[in-house]
């Protein structure tokens, strides 16, 4: 069969999605990364050049760094909707309800692009879902484009690229023969000729959170899971600098201690990332709270100093390198 045939083929897949004439609002999870917010709009953007009504969405506002990515490339956020009941989704960077904005289980899910993996998000009807083992969930859409035949334009391009940046750091993280292929295709049409001045520009915003407070740093990349009965809170915030990580730290703690008691979460754990350009001095912090929180955290990395801090020499991804580790230790221990 020739290339022709299977991109008309996918085109096909696609458009023949049961959407009837209601928008298809393209969404992340409830707080969205840059990731997140380039694959909505990205996508969306695909399925009306493929003649379905379709709106990129977020859960609530994009934090600095995804708008400083949106301001590059000359792109407007997406509309805010919070709560789901009602209208049809195509859900991207998530599958979980506990992820989802409110109401999801009273929408229409017509589609999940996702990298994670499997959520519980239930479907009651055939819906395109694509789900890789790639750095980034844009990756997994520039793969949706080029089987549609549809072209990227430059500023789209852009925002892919940096979305694709931000998700493996700079290309230095979970990074896939897809996600290589992608970010040399996205360079090329977005026409950038320093990508290393692109992520540190995007990785200074996304550690300086402005008139933001505690609260609002906490919450700014916090994903909630539930393992063996119990949810577990993991928020993940950046800082320029050693001495800045510490205080970034001590504030954290002091929100977790706080939202603990008023959320209900049982177990609530923190990353805190060094964004500074020095690779080799840039440690990452983790807090943990909650009842045999600590010791969760100890028996999975063993790097606790005995005080309040996890000291890793080298920056773990949340995804494949922390929820795996955590899940499996969490549903054993209440099986």
């Amino acid at each position: 069969m020739g290339t022709g045939s299977k991109v008309m083929l996918y085109r096909e897949l696609v458009k023949n999605s049961n959407v009837a004439d209601q928008t298809v609002f393209v969404i992340g999870h409830r707080i969205p990364d840059f990731d997140s917010v380039a694959s909505a709009v990205s996508y969306a953007y695909l399925l009306r050049q493929l003649g379905i009504h379709a709106e990129a969405a977020i859960g609530s506002e994009v934090n600095n760094e995804t708008a400083c990515g949106l301001k590059l490339f000359h792109l407007k956020a997406p509309q805010i909707i919070s709560n789901a009941q009602g209208k049809q989704f195509v859900l991207v960077d998530h599958s979980s309800y506990s992820q989802a904005i409110d109401g999801m289980k009273q929408a229409r899910i017509v589609g999940i692009i996702d990298h994670h993996g499997i959520g519980d998000v239930v479907c009651n009807e055939p819906v395109n879902v694509r789900s890789g083992a790639v750095g980034a969930t844009v990756t997994l859409i520039w793969l949706s484009y080029m089987e549609c035949g549809i072209e990227i334009e430059q500023e789209m391009a852009g925002l892919m690229l940096a979305g694709l940046l931000s998700d493996t750091r700079n290309m230095k993280r979970n990074v896939t023969a897809a996600d290589e292929a992608a970010y040399h295709a996205l360079k090329d049409l977005a026409k950038i000729e320093d990508i290393d001045l692109l992520y540190q520009t995007m990785a200074e915003a996304a550690a300086s959170y402005g008139e933001q407070t505690d609260r609002e740093i906490y919450y700014s990349d916090c994903k909630e899971y539930v393992w063996g009965g119990k949810r577990i809170s993991i928020a993940d915030v950046n800082a320029l600098n050693e001495e800045k990580v510490i205080v970034l730290a001590e504030k954290m703690y002091a929100v977790m201690k706080k939202e603990h008691e008023i959320t209900g979460v049982d177990l609530s754990f923190c990353i805190i990332n060094n964004q500074g350009n020095n690779e080799s001095e840039n440690r990452m912090y983790m807090l943990a709270y909650g009842k045999d929180a600590v010791a969760i955290l100890d028996r999975a990395f063993h790097t606790y100093d005995g005080n309040r801090y996890f000291i890793f020499k080298e920056k773990l991804s949340r995804k494949t390198e922390i929820v795996p580790v955590l899940s499996e230790i969490i549903a054993k221990e209440n099986e």
